[in-house]
């Protein structure tokens, strides 16, 4: 095996993967591909095409934006990743693929002022499900990184909401019910302050703990 080959398969360069055990149910292995990482220079390059399809259980396309209540794409030329990134599933059609609103650029601002009202969640998720099925995605992941004490109520209403119209959504759709997942701080005190965690578990389908960046270069020897 060639070492460029060895490099693509341990690289998964922009890729976080999350192993996820529930009370006796399969295991997901959960990867996330951003989108920034195929103009990366070499060997650091990670493309759509470098995908194994049957590598991951769900893989979620990282990340969409928000703005004036809606979803958007960032870059027109990012339809085309859709395409190529939801041909994935002609070749394994068991994988689950998601698209993933916030990260860490968009931080806790980028939801705002959306979650601040009844009328702009709404707009939002409405917007949200049209975007997902258009597109041929299976579901949403929510990546507010991350909300502060005071907007952890904005979250846990934000996600219940989306959770009651994907399920309404269901009842009058020919597909499969939206998957709802949310990427959240695997930091303890974090944990305690950000989240509402037995209403989030409630109406998530599996939740994605960031355990990532724990340590690194930045740290003294």
């Amino acid at each position: 095996m060639g070492a460029t080959t060895m490099d693509q398969k341990s690289l998964w360069a922009g890729v976080v993967v999350l192993l996820l055990i529930q009370g006796g149910s399969a295991y997901k292995l959960v990867c996330y591909f951003t989108n920034w990482s195929q103009d990366r220079q070499e060997p650091g390059k990670f493309t759509l095409e470098n995908i194994d399809p049957f590598l991951c259980s769900h893989l979620i396309y990282s990340f969409a934006s928000i703005k004036n209540n809606k979803v958007i794409i960032k870059d027109k030329s990012e339809v085309m990743l859709y395409q190529t990134i939801n041909s994935l599933k002609t070749k394994n059609p068991k994988l689950k693929i998601l698209l993933s609103i916030g990260g860490y650029l968009f931080g806790s601002k980028g939801f705002h002022p959306m979650v601040d009202s009844s009328t702009s969640r709404l707009e939002f998720v409405n917007s949200v499900i049209l975007f997902l099925r258009n597109h041929n995605f299976d579901g949403l992941d929510v990546s507010w990184i991350y909300p502060d004490q005071k907007e952890n109520t904005h979250f846990t209403v934000l996600i219940h909401e989306l959770a009651e119209a994907f399920q309404k959504d269901f009842t009058k759709s020919t597909k499969e019910r939206l998957l709802l997942t949310a990427g959240v701080s695997a930091g303890r005190q974090m944990i305690d302050n950000s989240y509402q965690v037995e209403k989030l578990a409630k109406d998530l389908d599996f939740i994605n703990l960031l355990s990532f960046d724990f340590h690194g270069s930045w740290e003294k020897p």
